[in-house]
């Protein structure tokens, strides 16, 4: 079951300015939780404390992506710092109603 990775406009600007290696890392752990059933099936996803149970985490390091699955896509909502990446979260339980 593979799913087409989007990153949202939103998110475009932040993703563009990471390392390239990190942005590679991230990248290819993106497509490795695209192919499975479950996302929370890969060890470095969670899902995200909030009203919705759609809404994921995946970390690597110090970055944090806050994503969601919806019709065949991976969308990716928010890329950063663990500590920034939570900042207007609420918006993207938001966009998932």
């Amino acid at each position: 079951m593979g799913r087409s990775l989007w990153i949202e406009k939103s998110s475009n600007r932040t993703w563009s300015t990471l390392h390239e290696s990190t942005r590679e890392n991230l990248k290819g752990l993106l497509e490795e939780v695209a192919t499975l059933p479950k996302p929370t099936d890969h060890p470095k996803v969670t899902i995200l404390e909030g009203p919705k149970t759609t809404v994921y985490r995946l970390r690597l390091g110090d970055y944090r992506v806050v994503f969601t699955t919806v019709k065949g896509e991976l969308r990716v909502h928010k890329v950063g710092k663990r500590g920034s990446v939570y900042d207007k979260v609420n918006n993207v339980y938001e966009a998932v109603s």
